[in-house]
């Protein structure tokens, strides 16, 4: 083999090793690009899955809310209604003690 062959064998090896760099570059960019995709389509995924999880979660920590706020409201207006009527039962004793108390006179009903 002449030297001038040995040197285009040379060159030809130089420009394919050459190529199959460009070509392995390309690749890699191509395959960084396809797992950024994949990742930011996971990223989006988990990021709606994680929203409905929180939508659920207020919705049923709202429902119990309502409830007891239900429940609250019930049994202040069942104390009112006690108070209510412990005041008719106890309207004319309490008023002649509050009487007797700021005058400082009994009517003799004790």
């Amino acid at each position: 083999m002449q030297q001038s062959e040995i040197i285009k064998k040379i060159i030809i090896a130089e420009h394919e090793a050459t190529e199959m760099v460009r070509q392995a570059k390309e690749k890699r960019a191509g395959l960084n690009e396809d797992i950024a995709d994949e990742i930011e389509g996971m990223r989006t995924f988990y990021m709606l899955k994680a929203n409905d999880r929180v939508d659920l979660v207020e919705t049923q920590e709202r429902s119990v809310m309502e409830e007891r706020l239900a429940a609250l409201e019930r049994k202040s207006l069942s104390d009112i209604g006690h108070i209510d009527e412990m005041y008719r039962q106890n309207r004319e004793t309490w008023i002649a003690r509050l009487f007797d108390m700021i005058t400082g006179v009994s009517d003799g009903n004790d």
